[in-house]
């Protein structure tokens, strides 16, 4: 929480703002510990807590009559979503769990679709060298002190290795929000709309990466339908292009008398 300071005489009473700073301020529920600082006549400083319990929890009710400008799916007629880790004013997508839970619970689960602590993949002491790796695809650190079994040679000897096959972006992008395009199971990318592309990706890394990036999420179209419909104000722009065409029409019968 970020804290706030202001002086207080004795006998009186504020309002106290404190501010969570958070993109996700729905379906949390928790309960939050304030701490307040205070000096006593006799210039004693003394400190009272307090605890405040909290719940945005999400309901039909309130995602339905809410106007919520800058949620593309604030409107939902499906049922709300199954986890709270998915975001129900975005379609149910995934949260970005890394700025959801601060680092804390930073894999999603595309099984569970819940967010997960990711375990510390530490190396033995006693080895001197490192033997454990983190495997981005199930969460977990794979032992690479194991011998290889006989399906492990009977499957290198038999795979295709080339370096065309392998997914450009499957590897390193392991989760990935088409905002306006669809996930491509042959090559691990975004296939973004008719007007839309993706920005620039970020070079290979050493270390796999949990974090989710966002793709055809770059307009490069001047003017779309669609792209209109999808204004807030799109109601009083449509009535104002409406008296813009009357006008329009207007004039051109006093030019013609």
């Amino acid at each position: 929480l970020i804290p706030e300071t202001r002086m207080l005489d004795v006998g009186k009473t504020r309002n106290f703002t404190l501010i969570y700073p958070t993109l996700y301020p729905y379906n949390r529920r928790g309960e939050c510990l304030l701490s307040v600082h205070y000096m006593t006549s006799c210039n004693r400083s003394k400190e009272a807590r307090q605890h405040i319990a909290f719940d945005t929890t999400l309901s039909d009710d309130n995602v339905k009559c809410h106007v919520l400008r800058g949620f593309p799916g604030y409107l939902m007629e499906q049922p709300l979503c199954k986890s709270y880790d998915e975001d129900a004013l975005d379609s149910c997508k995934m949260v970005d769990c890394h700025k959801k839970y601060f680092g804390l619970r930073s894999y999603f689960n595309r099984g569970t679709r819940v967010c997960e602590p990711v375990p510390a993949c530490l190396p033995s002491k006693r080895r001197g060298m490192p033997d454990t790796v983190y495997d981005v695809t199930v969460n977990r650190c794979a032992d690479m002190t194991g011998c290889l079994s006989e399906d492990d040679l009977q499957h290198l000897s038999h795979a295709d290795l080339e370096p065309e096959c392998v997914p450009s972006y499957s590897s390193r992008m392991a989760f990935l929000n088409c905002h306006y395009g669809r996930l491509s199971n042959d090559s691990g990318d975004c296939i973004c709309e008719s007007g839309y592309a993706r920005a620039p990706m970020p070079e290979e890394p050493g270390n796999p990466r949990t974090q989710v990036f966002h793709s055809c999420n770059v307009d490069n179209s001047c003017w779309s339908w669609d792209r209109f419909m999808m204004l807030p104000d799109r109601a009083v722009l449509l009535v104002a292009l409406f008296l813009a065409i009357i006008i329009a029409i207007l004039a051109l019968c006093l030019v013609r008398e």
